[in-house]
């Protein structure tokens, strides 16, 4: 049986992003990214959902899968009424206006044609050193701190400020965000 994932499509009614369609950033409830893909495929709107292949243990078994670049993030074109049909979902926690549509739509075919092109990639969190983060998933779910060291591990320190003294920890990046 095929993961929640693996049955969905990156890119529907998608021809580029060369277009004068407008495209909006949708910023998702959690988990949402497979369920508003298909609802907005059976609306036939437009949509990019960058996937990347992971393999995942998955009940003990190690797995190829298709999973969300861009966590939380689906970009989709339309005017006002695609966007009213995206908010009465009820899976989006904000519609995201873009101003500078020029500057999306490059950025966003950088990313497709990095896809196609079979190269290996990594979500890169662009996280600075003293950002305030939590940690969203993984072990240390919940926990808030700010990042001390990067790249590839996240060194996040943890304050216990009444007493004066830290501790760090090391995470993977993909599971940490800003705050």
């Amino acid at each position: 049986m095929p993961s929640g994932m693996d049955d969905i499509v990156s890119v529907y009614n998608f021809e580029s992003f060369a277009s004068d369609l407008q495209w909006w950033v949708v910023h998702l409830k959690v988990h949402q990214e497979s369920k508003l893909s298909r609802d907005l495929r059976s609306a036939e709107i437009p949509y990019f959902l960058p996937m990347v292949d992971r393999h995942r243990k998955i009940k003990n078994r190690k797995r190829l899968t298709k999973v969300p670049l861009f966590p939380g993030y689906l970009f989709f074109g339309g005017e006002n009424e695609e966007r009213r049909a995206v908010l009465q979902t009820g899976r989006t926690a904000r519609i995201i206006a873009v101003d500078n549509q020029d500057q999306l739509k490059q950025e966003l075919q950088q990313v497709l044609q990095a896809i196609q092109s079979g190269l290996k990639i990594d979500p890169y969190k662009n996280l600075q050193t003293g950002t305030l983060c939590r940690i969203v998933s993984g072990p240390g779910m919940g926990l808030i701190g700010k990042v001390i060291k990067r790249p590839g591990k996240c060194k996040v320190i943890l304050d216990v400020e009444t007493i004066g003294q830290s501790i760090t920890i090391d995470v993977d990046a993909e599971h940490v965000q800003p705050l």
